[in-house]
């Protein structure tokens, strides 16, 4: 029986075999002593355990913790072949980098080297500073032959591909990266990882080296990593498996001790008796004697011990990776054998024999037996644990792991180098790069940094560096490199890019938006106008093309970007696209309306063009814009007319108390003064009443109300003096002129430029009137519902009407500003349905009520830098915060775009608008002097009733009230001349006075009437009169004036002509 380790077995056995004799008396059988039975052990010895522990620890610290990276330093340094260098690398210079928000950085930089991985031999990253502190940045590939450059084209496709707004540049001045007399060179070998594996933030990238080296004037730091294929690395794994192997029996020792004993006891009486009676004779003597003695002995040992060690981690990591190969293989067996035999034999006899026979049996037996058993045993087992060998398998199980997992993302083989001026800097650097790799999972491998300081070793260095390859070493006979096995995503550590902007390279880091424009309706070519390309990250796709639905801007379009933001040039571009396109179903092309209160560019840009019109308040510049704010198409109800114009007077003027309702009257007396019958809506003489008409009603119904002085003062302070500046002026010929058809306005190109004009509250009314008049005059076309856009109407600086105003209500106030504005832009939304489309633009998203930008289907919003403004923009495009914040960052010509239908915004790069190209500077060239034929009207009407007045002659009605329509005399006051002169058969003084009076209006004489001095009073008259007459009528002043006096002495409550003209008389 055989047994390992101090094991013994004991075991008793007792036995008898008992002769029969007669009369044998009982006996009793004693334990024996115990007998050792025959042992055999095969035991290891200690120096063969400690033999291989050595080897295989040797093995891992050499190819797994790679201890030799410390040591190079000491190590030769092999000579470059020629062969190495006969493929070229292809060079990119990187100077601006784009990020991605809520992207880790360094996951897409590994997508690119997994990319290279089957077609790059290496990959070089260099970043130089030179002399005067700037950072070049170039990244290089080498093919595995040839000079195609395959790897090239891939890196370049990559670098925009993954890297979406990267400038980069082809660099082929050669190796980048300083020269120096007398280099110095560092080096960093080791296994990079990740600071935080949350990926929360990545704090590794180079830029964190660069900024380290603010007070080094120069350096170059070359890091580069070389291919491992695939194979090599399986056979790294089996290696790794080989040593993990070998090691793991190391792992844990066991003693076994067991003993056992087995006693028995065996006690037997036995009583027998037996008689034989025989009657024969005979006699026989027979004594026998025999010994028989025999002995063998057998001693046997064996034992073997078999070691076989595959070390294929030489040929992976020493040859190609490292370089170099070895093996160990070991049999030993033993065998001892001892064998000893002893025999002796011996036998004697002698016989006698007598015999008689006289036989007689009787028997009787008696037999009685004990039999005892005992068994005992004991077992002991003792582990002996080495965890030296646990933590080397534990780094073998993660790197197997590492591995093998590594192996579909490519593995490189790299490390940095760091060339500078002095040891003392490139040592400094090569600490500096490792304290920015070392990461969680980094202590599986050896750092090492070397130093180089003689310029033999440095000249070698210098020159693998240059062709970008890695230096070859001896170490030990095998041909080495510095570089650690990594994976591509490790790698992405190791040749990082900047995360932040360094000198010489700028950084920046924006969201994206949509990539195309996703839309479940298809959108044709006709039905769509292009204004731009997709841009993401900074980079311009052109064939990703940004398309608006033509009919979608009817349904409105918003506008919004701060000054310089590319906000006119899109304006330009949507105008002059949508003017070449026809209405759908018709083959009239897309007309349109600009009311610009500021700048006046748009008639340089399209007022140059054969089918547009300009408009504005500078006679000298373009033809004056004539509307009257009381005219309305017909289907238009008079009293519908009224409540509009009141809304738009609440949105443009301050309006508190009873004011609304004054000026509501007023406009409604001066529409009874004209001739209207408002409940019928008709007025036989189809004439219209102008601010002049309200201005008269408005002074009337204060003067005769009931209203306290105070209040009588505030009102005609407000409203009168605000009625009266629209009558003064060049805003004043604006609306009281004759006005311009609405057909020629809303159905024709127009660009209305009152840029000029300098009040704020009367550019809003002159966009608001405008505003109301088209909505009037698309519902009085009738020409149906739902209708394609066929007129587009651009509002620049739209919060001059559309301004936000507050919510809060008062006693005296219920907010009418904020109301009125609310029902403008409502207005101004349903006006779709004709296929009118408007254009909101404006510099300030948050001067401008919500409501007008709630209601647009299309919304381009370009560079917001204020907060407020970034807000109310990006909620309107359901942004979320973090894309909000980009608006502000928003290039030149750049615009985050949105049309309804559409899953999401799209950063788009609007297309430049060269309105140079497309159109002759503006150049005004009057068209007709209607002006001069309302003033020699005018002058007409003045010599008629300068003639009847001092000849007392009668005049023709028909020529008279022609002249006063060619005059554009208001249509109330008109009304009053043709009730007056209706009324008398022949006219007589007082009735030509009336009729003066009535053209030129009593405020002269309001204005005049406090001056107690009669010349005084005569002369301040009578050059106000001759404002009005003209010079040509000045040595007819004395009639003039007699007739003014007494015309307005008649409409006064207190007459005072007889007084004046005896006054007047005695001064004479």
């Amino acid at each position: 029986m055989a047994v390992r380790n101090n094991s013994r077995t004991r075991a008793v056995l007792s036995s008898l075999d008992m002769t029969e004799k007669p009369e044998m008396l009982p006996q009793t059988v004693l334990p024996q002593t115990e007998q050792p039975m025959m042992q055999h052990e095969t035991v290891q010895t200690d120096e063969a355990w400690a033999a291989r522990y050595l080897e295989q620890t040797e093995l891992f610290e050499d190819f797994v913790s790679r201890n030799y990276l410390n040591n190079l330093e000491d190590c030769e340094i092999y000579p470059l072949h020629q062969e190495r260098t006969d493929t070229s690398i292809r060079w990119y210079t990187i100077t601006k980098i784009v990020l991605e928000k809520d992207t880790f950085f360094p996951d897409k930089l590994s997508m690119l080297y997994m990319s290279l991985h089957n077609v790059a031999k290496n990959i070089i990253l260099v970043v130089n500073k030179d002399e005067q502190g700037k950072i070049n940045l170039y990244l290089g590939t080498r093919d595995f032959d040839g000079i195609m450059n395959v790897s090239g084209e891939i890196l370049d496709a990559g670098l925009h591909g993954y890297l979406p707004g990267i400038r980069s540049e082809i660099y082929a001045d050669g190796t980048p990266g300083n020269r120096y007399e007398r280099p110095f060179v560092s080096s960093v070998s080791g296994l990079a990882s990740l600071r935080d594996d949350k990926k929360e933030q990545f704090v590794q990238s180079i830029d964190k080296l660069i900024n380290a080296t603010y007070n080094i004037s120069k350096f170059t730091a070359f890091f580069i990593a070389d291919n491992v294929s695939n194979a090599e690395a399986q056979q790294m794994i089996a290696a790794f498996n080989d040593i993990h192997n070998n090691l793991s029996p190391l792992t844990e020792t066991q003693l076994t001790i067991s003993e056992s004993e087995t006693k028995g006891v065996s006690h037997t009486i036995s009583k027998n008796f037996s008689k034989s009676i025989s009657k024969s004779l005979s006699h026989t003597i027979t004594n026998s004697e025999g010994f028989n003695k025999g002995t063998s002995i057998t001693k046997g040992k064996s034992g073997g011990s078999s070691a076989n060690e595959s070390n294929n981690i030489l040929r992976t990591l020493w040859r190609g990776i490292v370089g170099g190969e070895t093996g160990t293989s070991s049999n030993e067996g033993w065998n001892e054998s001892d064998a000893h035999q002893t025999g002796e034999s011996k036998q004697q006899a002698v016989a006698d024999q007598t015999g008689e026979t006289n036989q007689e049996q009787k028997g009787e037996g008696t037999q009685d037996g004990t039999n005892k058993s005992t068994t005992k045993g004991q077992n002991r087992q003792v582990t002996f644990k080495n965890n030296h060998v646990k933590c080397y398998l534990e780094v073998l199980d993660s790197e197997i792991k590492r591995l093998r997992t590594g192996i579909p993302f490519g593995l490189w083989s790299t490390a940095a180098y760091f060339v500078a001026s002095d040891g003392t800097t490139a040592e400094t650097l090569a600490n500096l790069y490792r304290g920015c790799i070392v990461g969680e999972e980094s202590s599986s491998e050896s750092y090492g940094i070397n130093v180089w300081r003689k310029k033999e070793q440095t000249t070698l260095l210098t020159e693998y560096l240059h062709k970008g390859l890695l230096p070859r070493y001896n170490y030990k006979g095998i041909n080495v490199s510095a570089g650690s096995v990594v994976t591509s995503k490790e790698l992405a550590i190791h040749l990082s890019l900047p995360q932040s902007s360094v000198q010489g390279i700028l950084v920046r880091e924006e969201q994206s938006f949509g990539r195309n424009v996703m839309i479940e309706e298809k959108i044709t070519d006709n039905g769509s106008i292009e204004i731009g390309v997709v841009k993401h990250l900074g980079e311009e796709y052109k064939n990703e093309k940004v398309p608006l639905s033509i009919n979608g801007l009817a349904k409105h379009t918003f506008v919004t970007g701060t000054t310089g933001s590319g906000k006119s040039n899109t304006l330009y571009l949507l105008i002059s696209k949508l003017k070449e396109r026809q209405v759908e179903k018709s083959e009239d092309k897309i007309k349109f309306l600009i009311i610009e209160p500021a700048k006046g560019e748009y008639k340089d840009v399209f007022g140059s063009e054969k089918d547009v019109h300009v408009y504005g308040s500078n006679p000298r510049i373009t033809d004056i814009l004539c509307i009257n704010p009381f005219e309305f198409p017909e289907g238009i109800d008079v009293y519908e007319h009224i409540d509009a114009l009141v809304e738009i007077f609440n949105a443009c003027w301050p309006m508190y108390a009873a004011m609304p309702q004054v000026l509501k009257h007023s406009i409604i007396e001066a529409y009874k003064a004209c001739g209207w019958n408002l409940e019928r809506s008709y007025n036989p003489n189809g004439t219209f009443p102008t601010v002049e008409d309200v201005l008269d009603s408005l002074k009337e119904y204060i003067n005769s109300s009931e209203y306290s002085s105070d209040t009588k003062g505030d009102y005609k302070g407000s409203l009168e003096t605000r009625l009266q500046s629209l009558c003064d002026g060049i805003v004043g010929r604006m609306f009281n002129g004759k006005a311009i058809p609405d057909e020629k306005l809303f159905n024709e190109n127009v660009i209305i430029d009152i840029s000029r004009v300098k009040s704020s509250e009367t550019k809003s009314l002159l966009m608001g009137l405008i505003v109301m008049k088209l909505n009037e005059f698309r519902t009085s076309e009738q020409k149906g519902m739902n209708l394609p856009l066929r007129h587009i109407t651009v509002l620049e600086e739209a919060h001059n009407l559309l301004k936000r105003t507050s919510t809060v209500q008062s006693a005296e106030s219920s907010n009418m500003a904020g109301m009125a504005v609310e029902k403008i832009a409502n207005s101004m939304a349903e006006m779709r349905t004709y296929g009118e489309g408007f254009i909101i633009a404006d510099q300030s998203p948050s001067m401008l009520d919500l409501a007008a930008i709630r209601n647009t289907n299309t919304k381009i919003v370009m560079a917001l830098p204020e907060k407020e403004d970034r807000e109310v923009a990006g909620k309107s495009l359901g942004l979320d915060d973090k894309h909000i914040e980009e608006i502000s960052r928003l290039k030149i010509g750049e615009a985050v775009v949105y049309q309804t239908g559409w899953e999401e915004a799209v950063k788009t790069k609007v297309e430049l608008f060269d309105y140079k190209a497309k159109s002759e500077i503006w150049k005004y060239t009057p068209t007709t002097d209607e002006y001069s034929d309302e003033e020699e009207a005018l002058q007409n009407v003045f010599t008629l009733l300068y003639e009847t007045y001092t000849q007392g002659r009668d005049f023709s009605r028909l020529e008279l009230f022609a002249l006063l329509k060619r005059a554009n005399i208001s249509g109330g006051r008109l009304s009053k001349i043709k009730e007056k002169v209706n009324s008398i058969t022949t006219p007589a003084a007082e009735d030509i006075a009336f009729i003066f009076t009535t053209i030129i209006g009593t405020e002269i004489y309001e204005s005049a009437k406090a001056i107690t001095d009669i010349d005084v009073f005569n002369a301040s008259i009578s050059r106000c009169l001759l404002n009005q007459i003209g010079n040509e009528n000045k040595n007819k002043m004395t009639t003039f004036l007699n007739m003014y006096i007494r015309g307005c002495s008649a409409k006064s409550e207190k007459p005072s002509y007889e007084g004046w003209l005896q006054m007047s008389n005695k001064k004479n």
